[in-house]
């Protein structure tokens, strides 16, 4: 079968077009002329230009979730052409797969690169733009619900992370978005939730599985945090863990409980986790020269106080300086006390142009009118990257834009 991405460059398209090409598929695509952090992992494709994309019947097109709308979708009906939304195709694709789908406002990425750890031989789609095939009929899927993407799919088990209004360009209130979750909730056959987390407890909780540090959860796990590594207990059990911060371990036990529902041995799941490794872009460290540089994808304000917190775990006596690229606009206006309270948790905050991506344009005003409200100073990547870096402090590159590029322009 030989297929065309629109919007290949694009996370989950990335980890799709790998996902096909494992299994034999001849995958081509076309994407905007930027470069995106996903690039590694496109060399094997042919990519065109969007302004060169070529219209062939014998391809089956899949529309990226920023496309879906574009006029290409319309040329394609036109031309008797035979195309799908992404989340459409992943529907009717993998409708016999055993989908595992990870949700949540936070943490869907890392969670999902541990599920596929703990299980071997699956499919998975992630969103560091990782995707792979294996002989099983288990998929694991991270299930974004921006625009309800996630309502798409059809899981055998969802695990629910956390409920934190985002995304307020398509959902006007936290009523609006929480009713989403449940929806999806309702195509789930086994529902996995962090029964700690505020807005998860407001729902029914007799059909779901929770999970937490309080009593009165299902699973009730405990850890504690030696020599930068993290001890979880659970189920009279011990595991390791790279990582430090409390929601890496809501993240792991949420993973756990879906491995033990498909029946993985406690011990599978700790051989496997040794060989764990943090996705792209989530904790991303570097040391140069003693001097310390991380790149974080944290672009919601609940999010950047866990980097902080982690950050701050494992170099307590260090100043950490940040440099902040804001993630769509609606955002920022949505959240712009919480982004003001996270921003002065670091000892130095600036903040760059805001990645606005296809959703929206640019609003310069709005974006000065935040930067004073934040009392932050704007900065451009010239200026940082003719900085004198201080190997006494952590330099900080933080958001879901091209931040990374400044990053590793300075690497």
């Amino acid at each position: 079968m030989k297929y065309y991405l629109v919007g290949i460059k694009g996370c989950a398209m990335t980890a799709l077009a790998n996902l096909l090409y494992q299994k034999g598929c001849e995958v081509r695509g076309c994407d905007v002329s930027s470069d995106f952090y996903t690039k590694d992992k496109l060399e094997k494709f042919v990519v065109d230009s969007i302004e060169d994309i070529i219209y062939d019947n014998q391809y089956f097109y899949i529309i990226g979730n920023a496309f879906k709308n574009n006029d290409i979708t319309k040329r394609l009906i036109d031309m008797n052409i035979n195309h799908m939304n992404y989340p459409e195709f992943l529907s009717k694709y993998f409708k016999y797969h055993k989908q595992l789908c990870v949700a949540g406002t936070h943490g869907k990425t890392t969670t999902s690169t541990m599920l596929n750890y703990m299980i071997d031989d699956c499919n998975f789609i992630i969103g560091d733009g990782s995707g792979g095939s294996g002989n099983s009929n288990i998929l694991i899927l991270e299930a974004c619900e921006y625009n309800n993407t996630f309502l798409n799919y059809n899981p055998y088990i969802s695990i629910i992370l956390n409920i934190d209004y985002d995304h307020p360009d398509c959902f006007k209130s936290i009523e609006d978005y929480i009713k989403s979750f449940k929806s999806f909730i309702s195509k789930s056959e086994y529902v996995i939730v962090n029964g700690d987390d505020d807005s998860i407890r407001k729902l029914n909780k007799e059909q779901l599985i929770t999970y937490g540090i309080k009593n009165d959860n299902d699973y009730v796990f405990n850890y504690k945090e030696i020599n930068n590594k993290t001890i979880v207990l659970i189920d009279d059990d011990e595991f390791e863990l790279p990582l430090l911060g409390v929601h890496y371990v809501y993240d792991f036990v949420g993973a756990y409980i879906c491995s033990k529902l498909l029946n993985i041995s406690n011990i599978d799941i700790k051989n496997n986790m040794k060989k764990f490794k943090m996705p792209k872009r989530r904790l991303e460290e570097k040391n140069v020269r003693n001097t310390t540089f991380i790149c974080d994808y944290a672009h919601h304000p609940t999010e950047i106080k866990a980097l902080y917190n982690t950050i701050k775990l494992k170099y307590p006596n260090k100043k950490i300086i940040c440099y902040f690229q804001p993630h769509t606009i609606s955002r920022s206006i949505a959240f712009k006390k919480e982004f003001k309270e996270v921003l002065t948790l670091f000892d130095e905050s600036y903040v760059v142009n805001t990645f606005s991506s296809i959703r929206e344009e640019n609003d310069y005003k709005v974006e000065k009118d935040l930067l004073d409200y934040w009392q932050v100073e704007k900065i451009d990547e010239n200026q940082i990257v003719n900085y004198s870096f201080d190997e006494n402090k952590i330099y900080a590159f933080i958001g879901a834009g091209d931040i990374d590029k400044t990053f590793n322009k300075i690497l």
